[in-house]
């Protein structure tokens, strides 16, 4: 019976069969966990977004879909094919009874499932996979078996491979390596040539770090330096050591940047506010645009913050916006899928995984920074205008490893001992990427002649203890003090890092400058470095910092005003932890996937946005603040870390709360509560 089996052994097509049948529960599985951990929020969020529902609508979700599942399950069918062939070619020939071939095969499948599995959860713990497997690596012998078992899979199929090879014609064999070589070596060549550039006007680098707050660097103070490339940046820079931002939330406090405005004049009073809204023609990138400069913008997230080609970009580097972008962040997380996430072949497969920061359990910084510099990497003799802004330091930060001890977690001491240590690394990371962009930049000629603006957008608040604002009680004061957005009083969340350097011949003195200064001031002081042709129908709302930049200390900022206001404040996403279901339930409804993909706020949910939000007034020593309870009164705060009831206050600090008036007196909620305070000041004489 042997001998006649062996004669007649079972083909190709059996063992491809289980194979597909057990990759194909092996896909399903993880989708199921997926479903469990991240999707199942989800369902009810889509279920009321009625418009793809609609006859033409369905496509905008439908495409990204396909288009990233078509090339998972192609994935999960190569795994099969390449396991059937292998097994057939290898083992099949030496086995001869039945049913230890079929033992043979299925623990095959196991052990590369398992390798696989193992490999995705050490290299991504916070994947699902990372949690369903994570905790079985953190003992090195455990560790020290999946390496094991890993070589031997890997020598198992490279075998087959060579075995394959060597029955191919010389001819063949030779073409083989051609394609596996050819393509490596040709991104090694592009990265290794420079562009000088001659151009006679300054390149203009926009660098923007996502939640970096100042306190947390060792130039400000911080015991601890986990930005060398910053700190080393900053040394050589005019840094300003009291800027703001004007919204402690990215695309808010970009288009601030970008045109010059405060929310209520560029229109962009929160998160994904509709473009129809917002001034995006009066953005800083369409006049050096038209000015001959070539206009870049680029950004490894964009679920929040819809900057693109009517801010004036030519060139919009970064995972893509709208249905595509929210979905791959919540279906992509998969062990093929992750393998493959942050290689060559994955930029091809999965463009809106490569360097995405909203895809978390798997982003990689050096990823963003791969497809920067192939963005950059051209002979374009014009000047650059680049705005690059790195999310690496956002919530979720970088947890610690499993497996070794950093130090990070050492780092926290004295007044910083309850920051969080995954913010650090995460600010680490995206240090990694500004080093490496300035190295780049170096390497093109870029930073010949250049002016550089090293910023954040805003910050990042911990409920620290040392940023606890009180009164003569000894009473906290009520305002969000977690992560950002959601005050307008605290200094960890509007506080922000702002500092300019010039390369070439002029260069700015390096310096600490105290004046009150904040991100509406970048475009207008740019304009006026350059200087761009004057436009009568721009304006703006910030100042120029030329003057400033040149030494001197203009007395028409030495009493400046300034205004920030937080977004509108939903209560699960004012929490230490995150709940990622929590937030979508109970801020989802507030969005909604327009007809052409993007997500936007809905129409409905705009003025209720708008009405309940804090908004301060900042002078040097001083804050006013009206809070985001309309039954509020209104609250005076000083730069020491205390607070009052403003109708105790100076007739400064009422000067101050009718400047918070005047600036929000178009918002209908705050004009009533503003009547009402100047009519309880007079009624005490004390009205300004």
């Amino acid at each position: 019976m042997q001998s006649q089996y062996s004669r007649h052994p079972r083909p190709l097509r059996f063992w491809l069969s289980i194979a597909f049948l057990w990759s194909a529960v092996w896909l399903a599985w993880q989708g199921r966990l997926l479903y469990r951990k991240i999707l199942d929020p989800l369902v009810p969020v889509l279920s009321r977004q009625g418009w793809w529902q609609r006859e033409g609508n369905f496509h905008l979700l439908a495409e990204p879909l396909l288009a990233f599942l078509l090339p998972t399950l192609g994935l999960y069918a190569l795994f099969a094919w390449i396991n059937g062939k292998a097994f057939h070619d290898l083992l099949l020939p030496r086995l001869q009874l039945r049913r230890e071939q079929l033992l043979a095969f299925l623990g095959q499948l196991l052990l590369v499932t398992l390798a696989l599995s193992l490999l995705s959860a050490w290299l991504y713990p916070a994947s699902v996979m990372g949690d369903a497997l994570g905790l079985l690596l953190i003992h090195p012998s455990n560790r020290w078996l999946a390496m094991g078992l890993g070589i031997a899979v890997a020598a198992y199929f490279l075998l087959w491979i060579g075995m394959a090879l060597l029955r191919l014609p010389r001819l063949a064999k030779w073409s083989v390596v051609v394609l596996l070589v050819v393509p490596m070596a040709l991104p090694i060549s592009a990265i290794g040539h420079s562009h000088p550039t001659h151009a006679t006007q300054p390149n203009i680098i926009l660098i923007g770090v996502d939640s970096l707050r100042p306190d947390h660097l060792a130039s400000f103070g911080a015991p601890f330096n986990v930005a060398p490339n910053i700190e080393t940046f900053l040394e050589g820079s005019v840094v300003f050591s009291d800027a703001l931002t004007t919204q402690a939330h990215t695309f808010p406090a970009t288009t601030s940047i970008l045109t010059g405005l405060y929310p209520t004049s560029s229109g962009a009073r929160g998160n994904l506010f509709p473009p129809s809204m917002i001034k995006t023609g009066h953005s800083i990138a369409w006049r050096f645009r038209s000015a001959g400069w070539r206009t870049v913008y680029g950004t490894d997230e964009t679920r929040f913050s819809n900057i693109d080609n009517l801010y004036g970009f030519e060139r919009i580097t970064g995972p893509g916006i709208g249905v595509s972008d929210y979905l791959m962040s919540f279906v992509s997380d998969t062990v093929l899928v992750n393998l493959l996430a942050n290689t060559t072949v994955g930029r091809w497969l999965f463009p809106h995984l490569y360097g995405n920061r909203a895809v978390s359990n798997v982003y990689r910084p050096e990823s963003f920074s791969r497809r920067l510099e192939l963005t950059l990497n051209d002979d374009d003799a014009r000047p650059l205008f680049l705005y690059v802004h790195f999310c690496s330091g956002h919530w979720p930060y970088e947890s610690a490893s499993l497996f070794h001890k950093d130090g990070f977690d050492q780092m926290r001491t004295g007044l910083w001992a309850d920051t969080d240590s995954g913010y650090l690394r995460a600010i680490a990371n995206a240090d990694t990427q500004v080093g490496r962009l300035l190295k780049t930049l170096k390497e093109r000629g870029r930073l010949q002649n250049a002016i550089v603006v090293l910023f954040s957008d805003h910050g990042e608040d911990f409920g620290m203890q040392k940023d606890v604002i009180r009164n003569d009680a000894g009473e906290p004061l009520q305002s969000g003090l977690n992560g950002h957005g959601s005050s307008a009083a605290r200094a960890p969340q509007v506080r922000v890092l702002l500092a300019w350097q010039r390369y070439g011949k002029t260069r700015f003195a390096p310096r600490s400058a105290s004046l009150p200064v904040s991100l509406v001031d970048i475009a207008p002081t740019l304009a006026n470095l350059v200087p761009l042709t004057p436009n009568a129908s721009v304006h703006y709302d910030g100042l120029s910092l030329a003057s400033a930049l040149a030494g001197h200390a203009p007395t028409e900022m030495q009493n400046r005003i300034r205004f920030v206001e937080s977004s509108t404040i939903f209560g699960t996403l004012n929490a230490a932890t995150i709940d990622v279901g929590g937030v979508l339930e109970e801020a989802g409804s507030n969005f909604g996937f327009r007809p052409n993909g993007r997500v936007e706020v809905l129409p409905e949910y705009i003025e209720p946005q708008i009405a309940r939000r804090e908004r301060t007034a900042w002078s040097r020593q001083q804050v006013a603040m009206l809070p985001a309870d309309p039954e509020a009164a209104p609250v005076l705060l000083d730069r020491d870390l205390h607070w009052q009831l403003l109708a105790t206050g100076t007739k400064q600090a009422k000067l101050l709360m009718a400047d918070l008036c005047k600036h929000w007196e178009a918002d209908a909620t705050t004009k009533p509560r503003c009547v009402k305070w100047r009519a309880t000041a007079t009624v005490s004489g004390t009205a300004p």
